[in-house]
């Protein structure tokens, strides 16, 4: 279901390209074909240095956006409360919001994001899909509560200042944004309560 942007400026996408090779012969001789191991080793190749804040700022959060997406695309379609199947309705939309203007963010920067979720975050998609009923209702909750107290600590330290990212865009990204993955959190926390 790819619902991503995949909007990669030509010079973007020739970069990729040319380091995407490096990137999987690199990956491979840690035997991982994990998208954000694979991002980051061509974020960290000397063609495409970027402050490392940034890169694992835009990389992990891309991840984590589309991880939230798809946890959310469950809850809606198979949450057994209106609760849970209407926060996972928010999620995705919300989610798809965010990971357009993280894209936006790397193509300004020249970052380049993971293609696809990182392992941990199939494996935690996997656990989830597996369960139905208020077993899924409780795993959901319990998930996006503890991704949106990542998220929270992620964008706090994003938005202490230009210094920490170098990048004015982030900044104001990271600083705009807290507000709705606060949001997001507070009614995280309300949602677990209620469906123990």
């Amino acid at each position: 279901s790819p619902m991503y942007r995949s909007e990669y400026s030509d010079s973007i996408k020739s970069l990729f390209i040319a380091l995407f090779s490096t990137a999987i012969v690199a990956s491979c001789s840690t035997s991982s074909q994990d998208s954000v191991k694979i991002a980051e080793i061509a974020n960290n190749s000397g063609a495409n240095w970027v402050s490392p804040a940034k890169t694992r700022f835009l990389v992990e959060m891309a991840d984590a956006r589309m991880a939230g997406y798809e946890e959310g695309k469950i809850a809606a379609e198979r949450g057994e409360t209106p609760q849970v199947r209407e926060y996972g309705k928010t999620m995705m939309l919300d989610q798809k919001i965010l990971l357009a203007e993280i894209e936006d963010l790397a193509l300004a920067n020249d970052v380049i994001l993971p293609q696809g979720l990182s392992d941990s975050k199939k494996n935690g998609l996997n656990d989830l899909q597996k369960m139905s009923g208020k077993n899924l209702d409780r795993k959901f909750a319990s998930m996006i509560r503890s991704d949106h107290e990542r998220d929270v600590r992620a964008f706090k330290k994003a938005g202490l200042g230009v210094t920490y990212t170098g990048d004015q865009g982030v900044y104001e990204f990271a600083n705009e944004r807290l507000v709705m993955i606060e949001d997001h959190l507070t009614k995280a926390i309300e949602l677990e309560k209620q469906i123990k």
